[in-house]
Order: C-alpha cells, then sequence, then structure tokens
C-alpha cells in the first residue's frame, strides 16, 4: 500500500508519464524534451502521508496533560534542580554529562525560570515560577519523533512499508517509553540521537555511489555530532555511536580491495571519516563542557566532590583558599591536609581513644583516634612543627618546608603528635595503626613515640620542591616505619563515628597515599588560647575566586565522573540487575500521591517486551541454523533474503546489545530505565523478523496463500493484543485513576513489582 504523493509532478501505476488523450508524439516528444531540461530554483518534495499520521497519533497519544503530576517526579528531583543551578550559575557535581540539563536549563531560562525552586524531595509541588509543561515538553517531543524514526530505519533497510508501520505502532505501544518522555528525563534524548545515528548510518551507505557529494557528506558529520550528542546526555549514549563507529570503518576496511580507487582517493576516505567521527564528536564533546564550566562559576553546595584547586577558582569558594593565604608552608603553619584523589575527606582527630580490643581479641594501641572524616571541621587543624625545634610560631623570615624535609604534625585541638606504631589498623590488620601520640605510663614501661614523617613532594617536576597550598601533591611517609599515610577506604565502627579509616601502607604509589593542603595560615602566637581562637575563626568565605584554566577543570572533572562510585553500594528498593530487565522483573516507582491513590510508575509493555525478548533468541536460533545448513551447501532462502537477515541482526541485534551487554560490567546501583537506551531496537528487531517469518513462509509454500494468510492473522492479533496491554497499564503512567488495593492487584503482572499500596 503506497501513500507517496510527489509534488511537482504525476505518475501512473507503471511509473511512466500520462499523457492526455488525442495528445500527437510530437507534442510528447516535445514535452519530455523541455521536462527533461533542468530547471532553476525548483524543489521537489515527496510526503509519506503514512509517516505523518503515525507521527501524529503520537503526538495525541504523548502530549496531552503534560503538566500533571505538577509536582517532582522521580529524577526530575536531580535534573530539575540543576537546570536552576545554571540559572543561577552555582556550580555543581553530577556524574553525568551536562548537555540534558543544559537543554531544561535553557528552556526554562527562555520561559522565565529563576531557578530558585527548592528540589527537596519526590511529590514536592512545584511553584508558579517553575515552567513544568514547557520543560517536559523537550523529551515529550523527543519521544514522539521516535516513532517516524523507527517508520524511517525499517524502509531504509528495504522492509515493506507495513513493517514500518508496525515497528511504529510498537514505539507508541509500549508503556516505559510512554512514561519516560512525559517527565523531565534523559533517556528520550539519548533514544533519539541514537536512532538518528543509525538512520544516518543507512542513508551514508545509500550515498556510497556519489562520495564526496553534499549529502554524502550531511549524513557522515550527522553520525558525528549525534555521537557526541548522545554522549554528552549519558555516557551510555556512547555505545551506539561506537557501534556505528566500527561499522563504517568496517566498510572502508573492505573498500581497500577496490583496485578502481587510488591511494590518494582511500586517503580521502579514510580522513573523512577520521575528521567527522573522531575530531567533530570530540570537539563537540569538549565544547559541551566548556559552556558547562563557562556558565557555572560560582561556588555551591556540590563543591566538596572537587579538588581544592578546582574550588578555589569558584567565586565565594573554599576558607582561606584566596590570594592573602601564605602559599608556601613552612615550620609554623597551620594547615588542613585534604585526601587528593576520591571523594573529599580531610586528616582529623577527636579526643576519643581507641577500643582496648578490636575484632577477635586483636589488641589496639588505646592511642587517640585519627580518621578521615568527610567534613570541614575544627578537628582537621594540624600544625606543622620542626622536630629540631620547640617553637610552634612561625619564623622571619618563614621557613619553608621542602621535598625530603622531616616534620611533626601536632593536632591543634588536642595538641597530640600524629604517630604511627607497629599495631595493625583496626579494619585493616595487614596496614599499621595511626594515631595521635597519649604518653601513658604502662605498669611495664614508657611507650615510646614515633612522630617523625617525610614530606615526599609527588608532582615536584611541575610544581617545585616547595610544599605549596593546593598545588604540592604530598605523601607523608613516617620515617620509622618507612609507610606512606593513607585511607584504606574502609569505615570505622560506631567506636570511630564511621568516619574513614587511617592507616599507613609499605606501598607508597597510590591515590590513596596522596594529599594537599587545602587551609593554610601561619603561627604568630605562642599562647594556645590565641591559637585556639585562631583555629575557630578559620572558616571564613573568601570574596574572590583563583585561576584555573579550562582543561585542568575538564581533566579533573572528567575523572571524578567517570570513576565517581558515590552509589555503588547503594541498597536502593527498586533497584534491580540487567539479567531483570528483558522480562521487567523490577518496576520503578516515579511518583505517588500524598494518600497514595495516585501513582506513576515505570513498568515495560508485559506482552511486547516478552515477545522482544523471545525475538531476539529466536533470531539468534534461526542466523545459528541457517549458518549450519548454509555449509552443508542447503540454502532454505534466497541470496536476498539471506543478505537482508544478516544486514538485520548486524545493525538491529548489535546495536541492542551494544546498549545493553555493557551494563553487565557495571559496578553501581541500576534500575530499569538503563535498559530503555536499547529497548528501541529490539522493537526494531521485532518488526524486521516478523517481515522475514512471512517472507519465509511465502517462500516454502508458494502455491498455497492459506499459511502466510494465517501467519499474518496471527500477527494482527498480537499486535492487538500488544495494543490491549498498553491500554490496561496506562492506568500506571499518568497518575490520574485512583488505585484502590484492588485495582493494583489486578496490575500487578509480577509478584517481584512493589506498588505502594495504600493505608
Amino acid at each position: 500500500m503506497e501513500s507517496m504523493s510527489k509534488v511537482g509532478g504525476m505518475q501512473s501505476g507503471d511509473g511512466t508519464p500520462e499523457k492526455g488523450d488525442g495528445a500527437s508524439e510530437s507534442a510528447g516528444t516535445q514535452g519530455t524534451s523541455s521536462s527533461s531540461r533542468q530547471k532553476m530554483l525548483t524543489v521537489t518534495a515527496e510526503i509519506d502521508l503514512i509517516q505523518i499520521v503515525l507521527f501524529v497519533v503520537a503526538l495525541v497519544v504523548r502530549l496531552p496533560g503534560l503538566d500533571h503530576p505538577r509536582s517532582v517526579v522521580f529524577d526530575e528531583l536531580f535534573f530539575g534542580k540543576f537546570a536552576g543551578h545554571y540559572i543561577q550559575k552555582t556550580f555543581f557535581f553530577d556524574m553525568h554529562p551536562p548537555l540534558g540539563k543544559m537543554i531544561y536549563a535553557l528552556v526554562g531560562y527562555w520561559c522565565g525560570y529563576n531557578g530558585k525552586f527548592a528540589f527537596d524531595g519526590i511529590g514536592k509541588e512545584y511553584d508558579a515560577s517553575v515552567p513544568v509543561w514547557q520543560m517536559r515538553l523537550l523529551p515529550a517531543l523527543s519521544g514522539c519523533l521516535l516513532v517516524p524514526l523507527v517508520y524511517q530505519i525499517i524502509l531504509q533497510m528495504g522492509c515493506h512499508q507495513m513493517t514500518g508501520v508496525l515497528g511504529a505502532l510498537l514505539i507508541i505501544c509500549d508503556n516505559s517509553l510512554h512514561v519516560q518522555s512525559r517527565f523531565m528525563l534523559l533517556e528520550s534524548f539519548i533514544q533519539l540521537f541514537c536512532l538518528v545515528s543509525l538512520l544516518s548510518l543507512l542513508k551514508f551507505r545509500e550515498k556510497s555511489y556519489s562520495p564526496f557529494s553534499c549529502e554524502w557528506w550531511f549524513w557522515l558529520t550527522l553520525m558525528g555530532i549525534t555521537w557526541a550528542w548522545a554522549t554528552s546526555i549519558k555516557y551510555g549514549g556512547f555505545f551506539t555511536g561506537l557501534f556505528v563507529f566500527v561499522l563504517v570503518m568496517r566498510d572502508y576496511w573492505r573498500m581497500l580491495s577496490d583496485k578502481t580507487l587510488s591511494d590518494r582517493q582511500l586517503f580521502y576516505h579514510f580522513f573523512a571519516r577520521v575528521l567527522m567521527l573522531v575530531i567533530v564528536p570530540v570537539v563537540l564533546y569538549v565544547g559541551v563542557f566548556y559552556v558547562h564550566l563557562s556558565i557555572l562559576t560560582k561556588s555551591g553546595p556540590y563543591d566538596a566532590n572537587m579538588s581544592s584547586r578546582f574550588q578555589a577558582s569558584l567565586e565565594g569558594g573554599l576558607a582561606a583558599i584566596t590570594k592573602g593565604q601564605p602559599l608556601e608552608v613552612a615550620y609554623g603553619s597551620q594547615i588542613t591536609l585534604r585526601r587528593t584523589h576520591g571523594k573529599p575527606c580531610w586528616l582529623h582527630s577527636h579526643n576519643h581513644t581507641y577500643p582496648r580490643w578490636y575484632d577477635k581479641g586483636r589488641g589496639s594501641s588505646q592511642q587517640q583516634q585519627v580518621t578521615c572524616y568527610s567534613f570541614k571541621d575544627v578537628n582537621n587543624w594540624w600544625l606543622v612543627k620542626d622536630p629540631k625545634s620547640d617553637s610552634l610560631v612561625i619564623s622571619s623570615p618563614p621557613k619553608a618546608i621542602r621535598h625530603g624535609d622531616i616534620v611533626q604534625l601536632l593536632h591543634g585541638k588536642t595538641l597530640r603528635f600524629l604517630n604511627s606504631h607497629n599495631v595493625g589498623a583496626a579494619m585493616s590488620p595487614m596496614n599499621q595503626e595511626v594515631s595521635t601520640f597519649i604518653d601513658y605510663n604502662f605498669t611495664n614501661g614508657r611507650v615510646e613515640p614515633h612522630n617523625l614523617w617525610k614530606v615526599d613532594i609527588f608532582n615536584r617536576e611541575s610544581d617545585g620542591d616547595v610544599w605549596k597550598i593546593i598545588q604540592s601533591q604530598v605523601r607523608l611517609v613516617h620515617v620509622d616505619s618507612k609507610q606512606a599515610l593513607k585511607t584504606s577506604g574502609k569505615q570505622l565502627p560506631e567506636w570511630g563515628f564511621h568516619q574513614l579509616e587511617v592507616v599507613t601502607d609499605a606501598l607508597h604509589a597510590q591515590n590513596a597515599a596522596v594529599w594537599n593542603v587545602e587551609e593554610h595560615r601561619y603561627t604568630k602566637s605562642p599562647d594556645e588560647k590565641e591559637r585556639d581562637q585562631d583555629l575557630t575563626r578559620a572558616e571564613l568565605i573568601p570574596t574572590q575566586p583563583t585561576q584555573l584554566g579550562f582543561f585542568t577543570k575538564f581533566w579533573e572533572l572528567q575523572a571524578k565522573m567517570l570513576f565517581s562510585q558515590h552509589d555503588a553500594n547503594l541498597d536502593h528498593r527498586y533497584g534491580s540487575s540487567p539479567l531483570e530487565w528483558p522480562l521487567i522483573e523490577k518496576n520503578v516507582a516515579y511518583w505517588a500521591s500524598e494518600d497514595t491513590k495516585y501513582q506513576i510508575h515505570l513498568v515495560g509493555n508485559p506482552l511486547l517486551w516478552c515477545s522482544g525478548s523471545a525475538v531476539v533468541i529466536m533470531y539468534c536460533g534461526t542466523l545459528s541454523f541457517y549458518l549450519l545448513r548454509r555449509r552443508r551447501l542447503l540454502f532454505d532462502v534466497s541470496d536476498d533474503m539471506w543478505r537482508e537477515f544478516v544486514t538485520a541482526g548486524e545493525l538491529l541485534l548489535g546495536t541492542y546489545a551494544a546498549n545493553y551487554v555493557p551494563y553487565f560490567v557495571v559496578d553501581r546501583t541500576m534500575f530499569l530505565h538503563h535498559y530503555l537506551p536499547a529497548l528501541p531496537f529490539m522493537i526494531l528487531l521485532v518488526a524486521v523478523f516478523c517481515e522475514h517469518i512471512v517472507k519465509f513462509v511465502s517462500n516454502i509454500s508458494p502455491n498455497y496463500r492459506w499459511p502466510k494468510i494465517l501467519v499474518l492473522l496471527l500477527m494482527v492479533l498480537w499486535t492487538v493484543l500488544v495494543l490491549a496491554a498498553f491500554t490496561k497499564y496506562l492506568d500506571l503512567c499518568h497518575g490520574k485513576t485512583h488505585l484502590v488495593a484492588e485495582k493494583l492487584q489486578h496490575l500487578q503482572w509480577r509478584e517481584s513489582w512493589d506498588f505502594i499500596y495504600p493505608m
């Protein structure tokens, strides 16, 4: 069934131009001659009415009621909050790249949002300043655009138009895609860019006969741009672009055997691909972060995730990190020592001792505890003392500490020296315990202190051998044991207030052993009370930032984002593993009204998801069967059908796997929505596999029509059932249906689904 109309000319069913009655042959010849001449400033348009109708249906289904509920839904808690930070120019840290949040911020800014709404929790009602409908419109439109994209991809693969209609309808009839596209979330953007990238690959291959034409460059460039944009939304968007890039380079590898192409032509092809699929995406990705860091110039509550240098570059940054703070650490300095890598924490001590006995009867030193504390505190201050002098006051001129110098660190509040001795640490018995020394007078004699530390400046080649604040990355090596001060990564029990354990380790070359001075002042008075007042007044907020280059901040932010494990061990009620996703073993509660009568949950269409998972297995089995048969020179399908079948698996099963398989090695809490970037490719595979079944049945029974009709009727029935399932679970998508306990039980497809039952 064709519904294509061409503007600028009519054609008959057999594709030949229609002539009027009584037209002479000469007139026809003249008309043909004149029509063949090139016309200037003409536009020929091709309109696919079915594609337009499908898009309109998607709009009608997805857009109504976008502003309901007018309260925070699921991860709008974060993405809406971050959009407000952009408008306020306040720095924040998020493990995902910034493009998606920047899009929401731009929409909010255009609509007059001031960014001041406090996203305190899921379910909080938006005030009038938040343009809820407008900010939810973009993901909704992105979700609607998936429908014509899937239709167009299927047609571009050479499939029948009705197969495209089937694929588009399945996209419309999935509840998870429906829910995810109606709120300020990111997956709809990723799905859109990934599908455009796949369509661009198909179009690019189609234009291979006219290399370096405008259309050839357009589709190649669009592949690179959508790869960059998908990656800049979430790192999960990287894999589709990577898979497409591999296919493009494999196609290039096959070109190398073409003897009609010169070495120069092959080089131009290679350069074009590298330019548009490597250089352009990298430039765009870095450019997104340049805009991100250019906007976020003010200090905020998320600064502590970044290094001292990074924080110092923000307006209104950390206490005492200003131009007025002394640059060089000297004997007599008062300092705070921050762990340079990983989650922020500061070397800390407090007036509590280690328990007499550790687990399994191991004895402790009973000395004062030393920990790494994750918050700014007056007990984070230490005084740097010269072991050869009794003075704690800075000399005139100050005697700067250099690489290799020996120091003592005196805790500012309790006046006890940082110490280590041959006692196994509480949580890490293979390492030495670290404490501040208490001079006990035991009955069996006095324990000697071991409180000398050598300063090892790790980055002295770039920043010099003088110990500087913020810049110098140092290891503190215990003189007696030759072990470096480090955090073990383990948390102390209740007696240690659940703070992080500090130990010494014989292995120096590890990130956990690297520290830097963050806050710094000189000790100017020998009086203990005045020193204590200085420490108490240390938390002052500066007014001017220090300077830090873009690429320095960019690389630090990349490291923090890629290796952040802030929720790796989070045990979430709705968390799930990749094995649980294809059959929807867990739902995710997105929103519930205060009385829990109205709820929104992320669930897929059970029939569609289970059928899709079955098709993935059936495709792999069918491919294996065909390969074995062809190995025996038994050809069950024609060469054209075989090529179509293999291409479908390569493109659709490949992109599905590229978006699904990487999550099996991710070590953090995951949810059902992590599966959604892979879902459209599974649905595409379902539609294309259905067409292959119809063709196969037609081939094996060419003399009978009833097998094909039977298969088509079964597919129609299955599609109707998918539509019915979609309609049934719409009650969980909009939050407008009064969900009593009986209704929830009716919707509970799996016992593992966790609904919120009204009291």
